[in-house]
């Protein structure tokens, strides 16, 4: 793009803010666009990114490639980005992994308050709690009841992060003594939901599909303050009177350490214009997925509002909070 004289100051400074655009954007993408997600095939992040792909395709002029790296409550796929270096490459990832990671890992092989660069959340997918069908319960209170008088008993699972988080608290509140076990792939723990090896699972909605959509597993609440639109008959939790296990998921995109504002701006932009397909949400709704995508600031605001939630959690199930713990 060339720029010619302009006369008026008013209009200098509209051709300038041009050019200053144009040049990232002849800089960024220079090939293949690679989006890294931490989690496995057919969860809600992988649903997401890869209902997004096509769209940031044709915006950018490059092929983009969803790269699931799952493992290790996300810490795999972090680490992967990390160790790119790759101005390519971005993450798609929830905000766990710089809010709730430094507390569930006492090292962790990237710093999450420099290395994931949050540039544009992407939405909200409703968390739910389901219990599998042969648990015969279809509500938190029913939950309870079962659980409370057969300590060790049962057997949870939950996606790595906020949503396991927020169950230990609730657990802790309740007195309920259920054995956690870990999973490197949340979508084998799905597969185990819908074979009853697995009682109750924490997740995003659409992870937990494949068991609800079967009948395998009963939705018993969602995690969300507003609840979930396609399933308008699950209550929240605080509706079902459990108001600790309110908290809202969220989804976005990361750039690496020292990417600069104005890409962050135009990678922020081009991720609300591929939001507007009527139907990426209309797709994404169908599961539970709310999608929102605003500014890098409105992104770093939420993070830092959730990064407090999490503390207040932790205080409840007994764990120190990220910020301590980590020295931050």
């Amino acid at each position: 793009m060339r720029c010619v004289p302009i006369v008026t100051v008013a209009m200098l400074v509209t051709v300038t803010s041009a050019c200053r655009h144009a040049a990232v954007s002849s800089d960024w993408p220079n090939g293949p666009v690679r989006l890294i997600v931490p989690f496995g095939a057919g969860t809600s992040s992988d649903l997401a990114a890869r209902l997004f792909a096509p769209l940031l395709a044709t915006q950018w002029g490059q092929a983009v490639v969803v790269d699931n790296r799952p493992g290790g409550d996300g810490v795999i796929g972090a680490q992967a980005f990390v160790s790119a270096r790759d101005r390519n490459t971005l993450l798609f990832a929830p905000t766990g992994l710089v809010t709730t990671n430094p507390l569930l890992h006492d090292e962790l092989p990237y710093d999450p308050a420099r290395d994931l660069m949050p540039i544009v959340s992407a939405g909200r997918p409703s968390i739910g709690i389901a219990a599998a069908a042969s648990v015969g319960v279809a509500t938190l209170t029913d939950l309870v009841a079962v659980v409370r008088p057969r300590p060790g008993r049962y057997i949870w699972a939950g996606t790595p992060g906020l949503p396991e988080l927020v169950f230990r608290g609730f657990l802790k509140l309740e007195q309920l003594d259920m054995k956690h076990v870990a999973y490197r792939d949340i979508a084998a723990a799905v597969q185990d939901l819908r074979a009853g090896r697995v009682h109750v699972m924490i997740a995003a909605v659409p992870t937990l599909s494949p068991a609800l959509q079967r009948g395998a597993a009963q939705l018993l609440a969602v995690t969300s303050r507003n609840g979930t639109g396609h399933v308008s008959t699950v209550p929240t939790a605080s509706d079902a009177g459990y108001p600790a296990l309110t908290v809202d998921g969220l989804f976005g995109f990361w750039g690496w350490r020292g990417m600069s504002a104005e890409l962050r701006e135009q990678i922020a932009a081009d991720v609300r214009a591929a939001a507007a397909d009527p139907n990426l949400t209309a797709r994404l709704a169908r599961v539970g997925f709310v999608v929102h995508a605003g500014t890098p600031s409105e992104f770093a605001d939420a993070v830092a509002a959730q990064r407090e939630q999490v503390a207040r959690i932790a205080r409840i199930v007994g764990m120190n909070p990220p910020e301590r713990k980590r020295g931050q």
